[in-house]
């Protein structure tokens, strides 16, 4: 009988210790990626991925303009840059940089590639009104590229066939926008 009693308590103990260790357990899981995979995932942008990079898109959600962006591009970013704030607001800057590339690529009006290349340069180079990005912020060296790209996009005019030629970047207008921000080169 004392047996039993034994038994009986080292089954209770280890189901008690059992239960304790399952309470203890997180609900979040790790699932394992390719560190390729993690790492293009996380360096996606406009230019390598033709998609927006997660800081843009974050962006986009903090704003409440992601779905808006999908629908209408070119009004989520007016209504992007009117909310623009007179100093700061760099991550702002450079999300209006990636997705004014972006919607230049997707519609064809080169007018979105001058206003991207304003973006990034603001983004780069905000002066006093502004924090330049830290080096080791991965959205320098992509504002480099989208600046570079954009510049040379709206100064080329695709042809039907055979190279593109250059056009003068003065026959291009800035888009359309509610408000107006003067950005000041350091």
């Amino acid at each position: 009988m004392q047996g039993v009693v034994q038994w009986s308590r080292l089954i209770s103990l280890i189901g008690g210790l059992a239960l304790i260790a399952s309470g203890c357990a997180t609900p979040i899981g790790v699932n394992y990626v390719d560190r390729s995979v993690a790492y293009r995932s996380l360096t996606a942008n406009v230019l390598s991925a033709e998609t927006p990079s997660s800081f843009s898109v974050r962006e986009l959600m903090n704003l409440n303009l992601y779905q808006p962006f999908e629908e209408d591009p070119q009004k989520a970013l007016a209504e992007m840059h009117s909310g623009l704030a007179p100093t700061g607001d760099e991550d702002r800057v450079f999300a209006l940089a990636e997705l004014s590339f972006l919607h230049a690529e997707q519609s064809g009006d080169r007018s979105y590639y001058l206003a991207a290349a304003v973006y990034a340069y603001a983004f780069l180079l905000p002066g006093q009104y502004g924090t330049p990005p830290r080096p080791i912020d991965p959205r320098a060296r992509w504002a480099v590229d989208i600046y570079n790209q954009s510049l040379t996009q709206a100064a080329t005019a695709p042809q039907a066939s055979g190279p593109r030629s250059l056009r003068p970047l003065s026959r291009l207008s800035p888009p359309p926008t509610n408000s107006t921000r003067t950005f000041h080169p350091g």
